[in-house]
């Protein structure tokens, strides 16, 4: 697979509360640390609640749920959460078949 294909884009975007990630390409083990430290990095500026949008982002693995979930923990310590926003159809298969549809807020 060519190396652009690999590639993932974190834009945090201009927004008041909630903060919102904007993600595009793909979260595998390569990327995925960056997924989790731009998680910790919102929750540490003091915001509890975030926004993923996911709608552009092509492939998702275990490593990527796993760069979801432990967040989630962090956030929910906080009395906060992630909404994922418009995962795209393939991501949102995966968060199916893992139960997490039912961890997550989905919108």
């Amino acid at each position: 697979m060519p190396e652009a294909g690999r590639n993932l884009r974190i834009e945090v975007a201009d927004t008041t509360s909630p903060t919102t990630i904007v993600l595009t390409g793909e979260i595998d083990i390569t990327t995925s640390g960056r997924v989790r430290e731009a998680l910790i990095a919102v929750s540490s500026s003091g915001e509890n609640k975030v926004v993923v949008d996911m709608t552009n982002v092509t492939f998702m693995d275990s490593t990527g749920l796993a760069a979801l979930v432990g967040p989630l923990k962090r956030f929910r310590s906080m009395n906060g959460e992630i909404v994922l926003r418009s995962p795209s159809h393939g991501v949102r298969k995966v968060l199916e078949i893992t139960g997490l549809t039912r961890v997550f807020t989905i919108d």
